[in-house]
């Protein structure tokens, strides 16, 4: 097992500036080959192959987007792409350190691919956890902003305020009831808000704050770069207790 620290942390940057520097950090630093982040596209959750800093830039991303991170991690294997990051959702997290620990999982040159044929994956280096309380059906939504006659590519903000949904447009802001919008069900069993098993966590924390945490001690030279200041406060306390009290 992993002996992991739990240091928190806050940054200037914002949660995707931060994220962005960690990535490029490791590639320049040749800690990694590339790397997989789990995103969104219309706010639909997709996952984004990076293979180098290049890829990190915005206007280069529609084509490197896969439906899953599994099958982004499956892409990179055939890219041959030995060393990789990984940064996803808290499940997800969980999900990717099996793949390192079981043997039979992970511990072969081939796996087994969905089509049962051998495929190739990269070592998973480092694990980058994303704050996250829910996430909700896309269908749903898609399917409520186009009865409100919302366009989704206006949109620049969802927010939950429970049991309403907080919508940002480029024209104007609309509140709107969340009970059409089922959460998925995996999520009404999670408790982990912060990513736990992650070596480096992020996301917004009170006050649109970013908040860090540093599980590592070779992830310590992120202090720096990221302009860190210790979490005297520790901001991430209240969403980490209410999804944690939910239970």
């Amino acid at each position: 097992r992993e002996k992991l620290k739990n240091e928190i942390y806050t940054t200037p940057y914002t949660q995707e500036e931060a994220l962005k520097k960690i990535i490029s950090t490791l590639l320049e630093q040749n800690k990694i080959d590339g790397a997989i982040i789990v995103g969104e596209d219309h706010w639909k959750s997709l996952s984004l192959i990076i293979k180098d800093k290049d890829d990190l830039k915005t206007e280069t991303h529609e084509n490197n987007y896969k439906e899953s991170p599994l099958k982004a991690l499956e892409e990179l294997g055939k890219l041959d792409l030995e060393r990789i990051a990984i940064a996803a959702l808290p499940c997800q997290i969980r999900g990717f350190r099996k793949i390192q620990y079981f043997p039979y999982l992970a511990k072969h040159d081939l796996e087994q691919s969905k089509q049962g044929k051998p495929i190739k994956i990269p070592e998973i280096k480092y694990l980058i956890g994303q704050f996250c309380t829910d996430k909700y059906n896309y269908g749903d939504m898609t399917q409520v902003l186009k009865d409100e006659g919302i366009d989704l590519n206006k949109v620049k903000k969802f927010k939950l305020e429970v049991p309403k949904l907080k919508i940002d447009t480029t024209e104007k802001t609309y509140t709107l009831p969340l009970k059409p919008i089922h959460m998925n069900e995996g999520c009404k069993l999670c408790d982990d808000y912060e990513a736990e098993l992650a070596d480096i966590s992020l996301g917004v924390s009170e006050n649109n704050t970013t908040s860090i945490i540093i599980r590592k001690d070779e992830l310590d030279l992120f202090k720096n770069i990221l302009d860190l200041t210790p979490d005297t406060e520790d901001l991430p306390k209240n969403k980490r207790e209410h999804k944690k009290n939910r239970f």
